[in-house]
């Protein structure tokens, strides 16, 4: 699970910067704390995402390289149309 799991980090970079790119370019009147927490949460849910992952993927009832890889490919599944809605 640890060699997938280093594998699939540098991945998890590029998917931050998805993630992070549609709620740094809003504009207009909104607060820029709303994207600040917005990013929180969004962490937040990857976090757990990724640990609840990791510790199927160790406990063997997920296979290594879905476990590792699993969260990153949901974050981008959902960043990716996010970043094409961007002007």
């Amino acid at each position: 699970m640890r060699y997938h799991s280093i594998l699939s980090s540098p991945a998890i970079c590029f998917v931050v910067i998805a993630v992070a790119i549609p709620f740094a370019v809003v504009g207009g009147r909104i607060n820029p704390m709303v994207g600040v927490a917005k990013t929180f949460g969004l962490f937040l849910a990857f976090f757990f995402l990724s640990s609840i992952c990791s510790a199927f993927g160790v406990s063997g009832a997920l296979h290594p390289v879905v476990a590792a890889w699993l969260p990153t490919v949901l974050t981008a599944a959902w960043a990716i149309p996010k970043l094409r809605s961007v002007n």
